[in-house]
């Protein structure tokens, strides 16, 4: 799925932070040449090699941070997947509701035939009205509208299965069979402690709070200078 894909390059990327935040600024070289004045110029170079060292609590707040992005980034990463499963099984119980509405329409329509069948023989003996035939029709012309309708919807959400599938567009699927029902056996109170122990977003927000703590404490460590050598 791409937005899977997307989510796990992102946490990559977040991972890749820490070595970076952990690690002192990047050296400086410097190159300088002159001429000293004199009968006969003399040239002169002079190399200067320059490094930043931060303080050091700096350098750890900076990858307490990178760690906690990157936990974040995490989190973020098996919420897409969750999120993508759900919507994956919301579209396919769709699909078997649309596939059984479908079959439905069709045995009503084959009674509305036999109906209108009836009710036409009727009209010709006179044991019937004329709107009674017209309702039949009527009807009929109403399931099939409701049938081009069923069609549509069930081939925007094949449409969205191929999406979330990370497949081309076009590629046949078959019908989708309708999973067994299963007797759900835990208790709602256990529903709801199970929902907050694998919350994805309750879990980032925590370690968004113990970030911005860091980033904190980084702050007031802004007026600690760095060295230079």
């Amino acid at each position: 799925n791409p937005r899977i894909a997307a989510a796990r390059a992102r946490w990559k990327a977040a991972i890749e932070k820490n070595p970076q935040a952990l690690s002192l600024p990047d050296p400086m070289v410097e190159l300088a040449a002159g001429w000293m004045e004199g009968e006969r110029g003399v040239q002169e170079w002079e190399y200067t090699f320059r490094q930043e060292v931060p303080f050091p609590t700096k350098i750890l707040l900076e990858g307490e941070v990178a760690d906690r992005e990157a936990e974040i980034a995490r989190l973020q990463y098996e919420a897409a997947v969750r999120d993508e499963l759900v919507e994956t099984q919301e579209v396919f119980h769709e699909l078997v509701y649309l596939g059984q509405a479908e079959k439905t329409i069709a045995l009503v329509e084959e009674l509305m035939q036999r109906y209108a069948a009836f009710a036409s023989g009727e009209l010709a003996k006179g044991g019937t009205t004329l709107p009674e035939t017209f309702r039949a029709q009527a009807q009929l012309a109403q399931l099939h509208y409701d049938r081009v309708l069923v069609r549509e919807l069930a081939e925007t959400e094949r449409a969205r299965l191929r999406a979330l599938a990370g497949l081309r567009a076009g590629t046949a699927l078959g019908p989708a069979q309708a999973p067994p029902i299963r007797p759900v056996s835990a208790r709602l109170p256990d529903l709801y402690s199970l929902a907050e122990r694998h919350n994805q977003e309750l879990k980032a927000a925590g370690i968004s709070i113990d970030k911005a703590l860091a980033e904190v404490d980084l702050a007031r460590q802004g007026r600690i200078p760095d060295l230079e050598l």
